[in-house]
């Protein structure tokens, strides 16, 4: 049961994250967060992997790599993804964030930009991460991602080459 009166509850509209920003101007939320976009924006496996706990339980339901569980099935997601030489850019914006003792979580949309060699296209994705302390760290627990439209969902895999 997830007891309300401890909650502590942020919105925010205007800021943009993308792994690129000053780690003054976020909050103490945000900078894992950051730090994912970080990883993914830089192709950075080896900071992709300090980013989630490395747990059989994480888990991850994205249009990248399905659903996966435990931090070796997700490796492999990652590494495929990472790997992949198209460039793609991806922030995040419009979101909420949730806290409660030891776990916080963020609801939000995921913006990703496609540059491919004849054209460029801007997708939007919703997400959710979950994350959990781990010695005064924030390590990723969870990751849920869904497109709205299925004809990016297509592009965006077809791109990735997830499908």
């Amino acid at each position: 049961m997830l007891m309300t009166s401890n909650l502590i509850t942020t919105i925010e509209k205007d800021k943009y994250i993308n792994g690129f920003n000053r780690q003054e101007e976020l909050t103490e939320l945000e900078l894992p967060i950051n730090n994912f976009y970080h990883a993914f924006n830089t192709k950075n496996f080896k900071l992709m992997k300090k980013v989630w706990a490395n747990e059989e339980y994480i888990s991850m339901e994205n249009p990248a790599g399905g659903m996966r569980f435990g931090w070796n099935d997700l490796e492999n997601v990652y590494l495929k993804v990472l790997k992949n030489t198209s460039n793609i850019q991806a922030g995040f914006f419009n979101y909420r964030l949730y806290r409660n003792q030891n776990t916080f979580w963020s609801v939000g949309y995921e913006k990703v930009i496609l540059n491919l060699d004849s054209e460029k296209r801007v997708l939007f994705i919703r997400v959710t991460r979950i994350f959990e302390l781990y010695d005064n760290l924030w390590k990723l627990v969870h990751l849920h991602g869904s497109f709205e439209d299925p004809i990016d969902l297509a592009f965006y895999q077809k791109v990735t080459k997830s499908n």
